[in-house]
């Protein structure tokens, strides 16, 4: 067989194995295109039936609007329309994590005292406030009164803070023969208090008259503001203008505003 034969069957053999190369890479692009599509379908159709089963289940939860802690709120944290924001927001919630008591409007916390440090986070709740409006609501004619805390015979004025509720004792001494009491010569003395309950402390400031932060457990006190009837508030300022002994202890737990 001559050299050009040879040649030709070498072609000819290499045009066959270049033909059956590109049928095989032509199958294996098919398979692959195939399997790139199918794999497409599925994740669009598995997409599409998580979308429906979410909506399945949402439509069967539902849902509260309740106040939640925006930002860490200390204990003893007054509530006031200008911090009230700050503090708190609005979040929904599925309606089997709600508790007892939750408030569902910021507002209504306004003029509540914090009882415990909140955290971020956090379901607000009444069990978790003093309402200080259940000390005020009642007075038929509410006055701010303010007192120097140096006309306190007892340190407790210098610890009070806008929130803290109180009991204030006016301590007269009358002087009579026919009183029991301690004698001296033909003198008897006897000792009369007069007591007003569960008074709101409705502001402290320092000696430079700045506020002091219903948190703050370090400053003292210098000046304290009450809200008292205005018949009581006359009474406490004549006493103080006597020189009587005023006594002061803060009332720690937050019962209802007592009778008089």
């Amino acid at each position: 067989m001559g050299l050009k034969s040879v040649k030709s069957i070498k072609n000819v053999n290499e045009l066959k194995r270049d033909k059956k190369n590109k049928e095989t890479f032509g199958e294996f692009n098919l398979g692959k295109t195939l399997y790139i599509v199918i794999s497409l379908v599925l994740t669009i159709v598995l997409f599409i039936g998580m979308l429906y089963l979410r909506d399945r289940l949402s439509n069967d939860i539902t849902y509260d609007s309740v106040v939640t802690v925006k930002k860490a709120c200390p204990e003893g944290e007054v509530i006031t329309s200008k911090n009230a924001d700050t503090y708190f927001t609005i979040a929904k919630i599925p309606s089997e994590n709600n508790i007892a008591g939750t408030y569902t409007k910021i507002k209504d916390l306004v003029n509540n005292k914090s009882k415990v440090n909140l955290e971020v986070g956090e379901i607000v709740a009444n069990k978790d406030f003093t309402n200080v409006n259940e000390y005020t609501d009642d007075i038929t004619n509410p006055v701010l009164t303010s007192i120097e805390a140096s006309g306190i015979s007892n340190a407790a004025g210098g610890s009070l803070r806008q929130g803290d509720i109180i009991n204030i004792s006016i301590i007269t001494n009358e002087n009579s023969s026919d009183t029991a009491g301690s004698t001296v010569g033909n003198i008897t003395t006897s000792e009369t208090a007069i007591t007003f309950k569960d008074v709101y402390v409705a502001n402290a400031k320092d000696s430079s008259g700045a506020d002091i932060a219903a948190t703050d457990t370090t400053t003292a006190a210098t000046v304290f503001s009450l809200i008292l009837d205005q018949d009581d508030s006359a009474q406490l300022n004549d006493a103080l203008n006597k020189g009587s002994l005023i006594r002061i202890e803060k009332v720690l737990s937050d019962s209802k505003k007592a009778e008089k």
